[in-house]
């Protein structure tokens, strides 16, 4: 008998077809790690708690000898296992696993560290009408958004900002 791996390796998943391809090969008896995060969405005044992959696209799982490769290509959702060019999976170290494993809340999802600036950062806009200016971090509002110091036309604006449009200033 052939001693258990504890490597893990990538699957590529067709697009937003990840819990497919989840529900799909767990069916088969694979063991699966697909990390999901939540996050509120707003919309027309209505916000929504919506759950994505933190990786879009690509699913973990763990090697054993209980499958062939050629039966994760036939799955329905899946695309490919990421593979180097002679075929074999690119493997996963089973404490980088670990360590995203460490970050899952009680229900087991990822816990994004939505309070990574502080009063006074210099950020950036990556995204939106202001895409490239640069302004102060002031605090976070609520889940997802903060107020942010804006020097623009001659004056300093105090702006209610997305998170996701920001970004550190190096």
């Amino acid at each position: 008998m052939k001693k258990m791996k504890n490597n893990w390796f990538c699957i590529y998943t067709k697009p937003r077809e990840e819990l497919i391809a989840y529900n799909e090969l767990t069916t088969k008896g694979i063991e699966i790690y697909f990390p999901r995060y939540k996050r509120i969405i707003r919309h027309a005044r209505k916000s929504e708690n919506k759950i994505f992959s933190l990786f879009p696209r690509y699913l973990f799982a763990h090697e054993n000898n209980h499958f062939s490769y050629s039966l994760i290509n036939r799955t329905r959702g899946v695309s490919n296992y990421v593979h180097y060019n002679d075929g074999s999976p690119m493997r996963v170290k089973q404490e980088i696993i670990d360590f995203i494993k460490s970050r899952e809340d009680s229900k087991g999802y990822i816990k994004l560290n939505e309070h990574r600036f502080t009063k006074g950062d210099k950020v950036i806009f990556t995204k939106g009408i202001f895409a490239n200016l640069k302004a102060v971090f002031q605090k976070q509002n609520d889940s997802g958004r903060a107020n942010i110091l804006l020097k623009f036309l001659g004056r300093e604006h105090i702006l209610p900002t997305p998170l996701d449009y920001l970004d550190r200033q190096y």
